[in-house]
């Protein structure tokens, strides 16, 4: 039983490794810039206290360049994550 399994797990590893190696493209990086927001969705930025100061700081991957762009939408929470490497 013990002769039978050992290739069984080394066909099982090779098929893993070699399934590592090949790339899966879940998305392409768009090569236009984002139209800008609507004038309802700045006005609601502007209201919130963190939206507010994002507005003309965020940057969006346009091939290979980053450039300027406002959100698009106004979202609800923000998620903001701090990290230090001291």
């Amino acid at each position: 039983m013990m002769i039978k399994l050992i290739p069984t797990l080394a066909l099982s590893a090779t098929v893993l490794l070699a399934s590592c190696g090949e790339k899966e493209v879940e998305g392409t990086i768009p090569q236009v810039p984002p139209a800008p927001p609507t004038p309802e969705v700045v006005t609601a930025l502007e209201a919130q206290p963190f939206g507010k100061k994002l507005l003309g700081k965020t940057k969006v991957l346009v091939g290979e360049n980053y450039v300027s762009a406002d959100l698009q939408s106004a979202p609800e929470y923000y998620l903001l994550f701090f990290s230090a490497s001291w």
